[in-house]
């Protein structure tokens, strides 16, 4: 009799006054769960009603090894993996236990962690309280700045404007011009050694090598001496790239900055119309346009007509292990250099190369006519080194990452592995299915570039490519990169592992 009069009174309750709302005391990582934690735990005993057990819960892990027990089939056992760590779980009564049985995507777990004690040994186990099931699609977060972008429209008054801001510096001493660059370029930040260094070198009309780590601002000192000679001396500068994706990368974001200080860019490459070509080759005639983004390979057999301009005063070999490597055959256009430098009148030199091996500098000084080695000798040390090659699973490890939403660069070694990687991981992590992105030298250049801003906006959280994007990428805010396959040098290597956390924050 009360059995019944109870239900009847619980049946006319609202559904959400059945649901748990519990609080999770914190949310912990697998390899947290150790016999030393669950004891200190312990220590907060006796539980009761005033005093309940901790919860706690674990994102993005995934339910391997998954059984249904009982002689009911009412409960689910599993192990739980991020693929770095796993631990023993069991839940009791599962709702929709035919859905969980059957799923592979990534979970987030909330649980109490217990010491499981069996034949005389001590365990940590997962007592699972609910198991969300990542299958709801998130907004994509865009980066507030490209919002500020879309929203500046063109002003008819812009030329004016960057006109006179320029000619507002032009009536600087080369000190001062100098200063206000690096202002205008990071603000109220100093200058590091290294750059300043660099710079002064320049400034004596010195060729440099400059040897700086992933994101110590190599870009800063070309940048700042190009706009200097463009704005005191009225030179031209070219800047040199090994791939026409970094050319493409450094231009959407070179363009905006020099137009701010009334210093034209102009893109040259293979996939430039000759419309295009024209219009940058006349700009570099008349004044127009300061600087010149471009290949060796275009560089090399468009020589003459750069010389004809008469403007040339500075040329940057930016990524110059590149060019130091030239002799094994990969990019034989880099060892035209002393030819073209000597066609451009010989202008001042700066190689630049966070990677830079002794038989590559040595290279690099007798192609080009480097007078001064600036070194910069800081650790990122904001970067982690996680070595997980020896792991079971690096599947389940890679969707512990990626179902974080935090971007991510994963590398391989094929086309084909860059394309099937990202359809496992859309159907592991399937909230974060339509973030997720394949790149590789096979996909249309349109395509590529859609694929680049949809990252550097924020609308794409994981790409899955070959070394391609390697060097075709300037974003501070990449917080994990993954070598699925293991790169094929040391130079490779550090470039790849470079691109992570390059704002200074962990990564």
């Amino acid at each position: 009799e009360f059995r019944r009069r109870l239900s009847a009174v619980l049946s006319e309750l609202p559904a959400e006054d059945f649901e748990d709302t519990d609080e999770v005391a914190a949310t912990v990582d697998l390899s947290e769960l150790n016999i030393e934690t669950i004891e200190q735990i312990s220590r907060l005993e006796p539980f009761g009603q005033g005093n309940k057990v901790p919860l706690l819960a674990a994102e993005g892990v995934t339910m391997c090894d998954r059984a249904v027990v009982g002689k009911t089939g009412e409960h689910m056992r599993f192990v739980a993996t991020d693929g770095a760590a796993s631990v023993p779980a069991i839940m009791f009564r599962v709702p929709q236990i035919d859905k969980l049985i059957n799923c592979d995507s990534a979970v987030d777990l909330v649980f109490e962690a217990v010491a499981e004690h069996w034949q005389g040994r001590v365990k940590p186990k997962l007592m699972i309280k609910d198991v969300l099931v990542r299958d709801t699609p998130l907004p994509s977060v865009d980066d507030p700045a490209c919002e500020l972008r879309r929203g500046v429209q063109p002003a008819d008054s812009g030329l004016r404007l960057e006109s006179r801001k320029r000619e507002t510096l032009a009536q600087l001493s080369y000190t001062e011009l100098t200063r206000s660059l690096i202002h205008s370029f990071i603000g109220s930040n100093q200058p590091h050694r290294a750059q300043v260094e660099a710079l002064d070198a320049l400034a004596d009309h010195q060729s440099v090598l400059a040897v700086m780590g992933t994101g110590r601002g190599k870009s800063l000192i070309f940048h700042a001496h190009a706009a200097r000679e463009a704005v005191l001396r009225g030179r031209a500068s070219i800047f040199v790239y090994p791939l026409r994706a970094l050319v493409a990368d450094q231009a959407y974001h070179l363009s905006s900055t020099m137009a701010a200080l009334g210093i034209g860019v102009g893109v040259l490459t293979g996939e430039t119309v000759e419309a295009a070509r024209d219009d940058v080759f006349a700009g570099l005639a008349s004044g127009r346009t300061g600087i010149v983004l471009t290949t060796p390979e275009f560089l090399s057999i468009h020589r003459d007509r750069f010389a004809r301009s008469g403007r040339i005063g500075f040329v940057v070999i930016d990524e110059a292990h590149h060019a130091g490597l030239a002799k094994g055959g990969d990019r034989s256009a880099y060892l035209d250099m002393p030819d073209i430098l000597k066609a451009l009148g010989d202008p001042v030199v700066m190689a630049a190369t966070a990677t830079a091996t002794a038989p590559v500098v040595a290279e690099l000084a007798r192609m080009l006519p480097i007078t001064r080695t600036v070194v910069d000798e800081t650790v990122r040390e904001n970067l982690q080194l996680e070595d997980d090659r020896d792991l079971a699973s690096r599947e389940n490890r890679l969707v512990s990452i990626v179902a974080t939403g935090e971007k991510t660069v994963i590398y391989v070694n094929s086309r084909d592995q860059s394309v099937a990687l990202a359809k496992t991981l859309r159907k592991r992590v399937p909230d974060c299915a339509t973030h997720i992105a394949f790149y590789n030298a096979g996909l249309a250049r349109s395509d590529r570039r859609r694929v680049e801003e949809a990252f550097r906006d924020g609308s794409l959280s994981c790409i899955v490519s070959t070394s391609a994007f390697g060097e075709g990428v300037n974003l501070p805010d990449i917080r994990h990169v993954v070598l699925y396959h293991m790169p094929f040098g040391a130079i490779e290597f550090n470039q790849m592992s470079g691109r992570a956390g390059r704002d200074g924050q962990p990564a």
